[in-house]
C-alpha cells in the first residue's frame, strides 16, 4: 500500500521548508512564542490557501463562492449551484492573480462542477492534495476557506462532527455527507474543507439554516468518481486505456492506493502482470497518490498514444491506448449506455429486430425531456438510421459540444395482451 497519514505529514514539512529557508537567509529568527503559534492549523491553512480561488461574477464583481484547483493545467472544482446560470465569471487567487474561467462539466445530482481557467500562455497552478476516501476521524480538527459576505479567503475552524448525514436543499436531497462544526455563511459554498495534514476531505455544500455550527460537506469519496470521469482520456482524447483506476483506503493499515479496476482481457494479454487490484505507484515516472493524480498526468500529454505505469517494486509497464469504439463513444458524447441488439436481448425486451442498439442506461443530464428509459431501441440520430457500428460512430464523431441532437427510439408497448411499437422522440445534448 502507498502513502499513509503519517507519510502525509512529510508533505506538511515540505511546504514549511521554503518559509524556514526565507527566514534563515533574511537572518531572522522565530521568537520563542512563535514555535507554539505555528500550529498544525496554521500549516494546514498555509498549504490550502494557495490552491483555493474566489469565484467572482464578472459583471457585478460579486463573490459567488469558492473553488479548489485539482490539476496543474488549471482545472478546478466547486459546487454547481455556485456557477449555475452564470454567464461569465473570473477566479481570484490568494496572491491577487485573476483569470477568466468557464464551466467544463457539471453534475446536478452531486452539485459538482468542473471549471477550466483560461490563459493566453502556459501557466502551472498548484493543485490541492485530496485525502484518501474514508481517511477520516470523528472529532478531528478541520478548516474551511470561504468568502462569507464577500470577505474572501476567510478561514473557519471546527471539528468533524459526524458521518453519513442527509441534507435537503429545496427539492434536492444529498446523502452520505460529512457534518462539521465550523460556523460558515453564504459565500463558503464550494470551498475546501481540510484536515490538519492540509489534505482536502471535501467541499462545503451547505449549512442548516437558523443554526450555528452545523455545516455539510460533500466528501472526497463522492467527488473522486465524478471527477475521474471528467478528466479521463475517454472524455478528453476519445482514447481508451482498457481499464479504470480507483482510489482506495485501508483503515486497518491506515494507508491508501490507486488500483486498477475493470481490466479488459486484451490488456492482460499485453502484460500478464497486470490484473484487477494492481496498485499503480507512478505514471510516466511521476509518483501518484489518487486517481486525480493519475488522470491529471495524462492531461499533460498533448497526444496520448501510450503510458508507463509503475508498480511498488519500481517495475514499469508500457501500455498502448486505443481509439474509442461506438459503444464507448456514445457513453462519452451522449451519456448513453448502449448494448448491441442481439437475438437474446431482442427476445428479452420483445423487440422484433436482431440488429441495432438497445439502451441500457442514460445520464439524465444529457437529455432534455427525460423520456428515454432502459430497453428502448435506438432508431435514429438526426436523420440517419442507426443499425451498425459505422453509422453510429460517424454520427457521434460529427456532433459538436453543446449541440442538441434529435433522437428517435422504438419502445415496445403492451396493451390488452398485445404488443406494438411506439416511437419516443427526444434530443441529446452532445458533450
Amino acid at each position: 500500500m502507498i502513502e499513509s497519514r503519517k507519510i502525509n505529514l512529510l508533505s506538511v514539512l515540505r511546504n514549511l521548508l521554503p518559509i524556514l529557508i526565507i527566514c534563515f537567509f533574511a537572518k531572522t529568527e522565530l521568537r520563542s512564542e512563535d514555535e507554539f503559534r505555528v500550529t498544525p492549523k496554521v500549516l494546514a491553512a498555509g498549504i490550502i490557501m494557495h490552491s483555493t480561488v474566489n469565484i467572482i461574477d464578472s459583471q457585478s464583481d460579486r463573490s459567488l463562492g469558492m473553488g479548489v484547483v485539482v490539476t496543474k493545467n488549471g482545472f478546478l472544482i466547486t459546487n454547481y449551484h455556485v456557477v449555475k446560470n452564470q454567464q461569465s465569471f473570473k477566479v481570484k487567487f490568494y496572491n491577487g492573480d485573476e483569470y477568466t474561467a468557464s464551466v467544463d462539466s457539471y453534475d446536478e445530482q452531486y452539485d459538482l462542477a468542473l471549471l477550466k481557467i483560461q490563459t493566453d500562455k502556459p501557466t502551472f497552478f498548484k493543485p490541492v492534495v485530496l485525502a484518501y476516501p474514508d481517511d477520516l476521524y470523528l472529532a478531528e480538527d478541520v478548516l474551511t476557506i470561504g468568502a462569507p459576505e464577500g470577505l474572501e479567503f476567510s478561514v473557519a475552524e471546527g471539528i468533524l462532527s459526524s458521518f453519513k448525514r442527509t441534507f435537503k436543499d429545496a427539492s434536492v436531497v444529498y446523502e452520505d455527507l460529512i457534518q462539521i462544526s465550523a460556523k460558515v455563511n453564504k459565500g463558503n459554498s464550494g470551498g475546501p474543507v481540510v484536515n490538519m495534514a492540509g489534505n482536502v476531505i471535501g467541499l462545503l455544500l451547505g449549512v442548516k439554516t437558523k443554526t450555528q455550527g452545523i455545516s455539510f460537506v460533500l466528501p472526497v469519496k463522492q467527488i473522486l468518481p465524478v471527477l475521474s470521469n471528467w478528466l479521463s482520456p475517454q472524455r478528453r482524447f476519445e482514447k481508451g486505456l482498457g481499464f479504470d483506476v480507483e482510489t482506495v483506503f485501508d483503515r486497518s493499515e491506515n494507508a491508501g492506493a490507486v488500483v486498477i479496476r475493470n481490466l479488459k482481457e486484451f490488456v492482460k494479454g499485453e502484460s500478464p502482470y497486470l490484473d484487477n487490484g494492481f496498485e499503480v505507484y507512478s505514471v510516466n515516472g511521476v509518483p501518484i497518490k489518487n486517481s486525480i493524480d493519475f488522470y491529471g498526468l495524462l492531461l499533460e500529454n498533448e497526444t496520448l498514444d501510450s503510458l508507463k505505469i509503475g508498480s511498488k517494486s519500481g517495475q514499469e509497464f508500457l501500455l498502448q491506448t486505443y481509439d474509442l469504439g461506438p459503444i464507448e463513444l456514445s457513453r462519452k458524447r451522449f451519456g448513453m449506455e448502449l448494448e448491441k441488439l442481439e437475438r437474446n436481448i431482442a427476445q428479452a425486451v420483445s423487440i422484433p429486430f436482431d440488429v441495432g442498439f438497445v439502451l441500457s442506461e442514460i445520464n439524465p443530464s444529457f437529455t432534455s425531456g427525460k423520456k428515454l428509459r432502459r430497453g428502448d431501441m435506438l432508431y435514429k440520430i438526426g436523420d440517419s438510421e442507426i443499425l451498425d457500428d459505422k453509422t453510429l460512430q460517424k454520427k457521434l464523431s460529427s456532433c459538436e459540444e453543446g449541440d442538441k441532437v434529435p433522437v428517435i427510439f422504438f419502445r415496445v408497448h403492451k396493451e390488452a395482451g398485445q404488443s406494438h411499437l411506439v416511437t419516443v422522440k427526444d434530443y441529446i445534448i452532445c458533450q
